[in-house]
């Protein structure tokens, strides 16, 4: 009968951390003793499968996948934030391409959702791992996937991240930098929000510029977005943007015979 072993990270012959610091010596010798590397989990159902990925070790990930761990386990127990992860989440955040060609030859799907519906492509573009998302996307993964809460994509999640070669990647293949959520927030609104200059001017350079008008079911828009969270040079920026979209706007209409400002 299957016996699910709890193991605990604080303690330092913890076979999780052996599995998430790539030491294979102390997992062979785990096994040896006759222990199921398969049922060693943290309070969250999260296995050694998924601490090898995340650490990028493809040698202690390949053991442990001879070794009966599951590429696909997404545990249904723990917090409900963290239900549904796999080990191919895990390689996703930490960029090993590696890691993901063992799991997904293993059966671990590509679009994996969590227990809240985030996909390992959001996982890779949140923490900027292009390599990731090319090997994810080129296996089939959605570009087109929203979160069912928040309706946030792919673009939002790298918009949030800040890293402007995983977003070129990204909008190469596709994927939308301006569409909202459902709360009406762009992706320009979450790079704004964390303050990553690089990434809100490449965004204005491939996005309508109409987009830095947006705003959301609240009425802020991208620069208020950068002023709430303390990045005045940042909302100054959006804000000259912002005149400028404006500018624009009177333009085409008075060309068209219209005098909005009367």
């Amino acid at each position: 009968m299957y016996k699910r072993q709890v193991d605990t990270l604080s303690d330092p012959t913890s076979v999780l951390r052996a599995a998430g610091a790539g030491n294979l010596t102390r997992l062979e010798e785990f096994a040896r003793g006759g222990g199921d590397l398969a049922a060693v989990v943290d309070r969250n159902g999260c296995g050694c499968a998924h601490r090898a990925a995340g650490g990028g070790h493809a040698g202690a990930l390949a053991f442990l996948l001879r070794a009966g761990c599951d590429a696909a386990a997404a545990p249904a127990t723990g917090k409900a934030s963290k239900r549904g992860r796999t080990p191919l989440h895990f390689a996703a955040r930490g960029g090993d391409v590696s890691c993901l060609e063992l799991l997904y030859e293993r059966g671990a799907r590509v679009d994996a959702e969590t227990g809240d519906g985030q996909t390992p492509l959001m996982w890779a573009a949140f923490h900027g791992r292009a390599a990731a998302a090319a090997y994810l996307v080129d296996r089939g993964a959605s570009t087109a996937a929203r979160h069912p809460r928040t309706g946030c994509t792919v673009a939002h999640w790298c918009g949030a991240g800040g890293d402007v070669a995983t977003a070129r990647f990204l909008h190469g293949r596709g994927v939308d930098f301006a569409a909202p959520n459902a709360v009406g927030h762009t992706p320009l609104n979450k790079a704004a929000a964390k303050g990553h200059f690089e990434m809100v001017e490449w965004i204005l350079g491939v996005v309508d510029p109409s987009n830095v008008l947006v705003r959301d079911a609240t009425g802020r828009s991208a620069a208020d977005a950068a002023a709430d969270a303390r990045f005045p040079h940042l909302a100054a920026l959006l804000e000259e943007r912002v005149r400028a979209a404006e500018d624009a706007h009177r333009r085409r209409y008075e060309a068209a015979g219209y005098n909005i400002f009367r």
